[in-house]
């Protein structure tokens, strides 16, 4: 299965003035292992949280066109 990751909550170390930040996708056989991948990819600071979104759900067309930009960057 194939994830869009979204981080929630500002922070200045990584995502200042914004709320919502989508990462990028991780590809993985379960939720769990999925978020378990989610957070040795990316940070999460204090008071953020990942959310993961099933590409297979139909997501926000822009958290799709999102997701696949940060890929094309690296996810970063």
């Amino acid at each position: 299965m194939k994830y869009i990751v979204k981080r929630h909550g500002s922070n200045a170390a990584n995502q200042s003035m914004q709320a919502i930040k989508v990462l990028g996708t991780i590809e993985a056989e379960s939720y769990d292992y999925a978020l378990q991948k989610a957070y040795e990819r990316w940070t999460c600071d204090n008071n953020q949280h990942f959310e993961l979104i099933d590409l297979a759900g139909r997501p926000r067309k822009e958290d799709r066109d999102e997701a696949s930009r940060m890929d094309a960057l690296g996810g970063v």
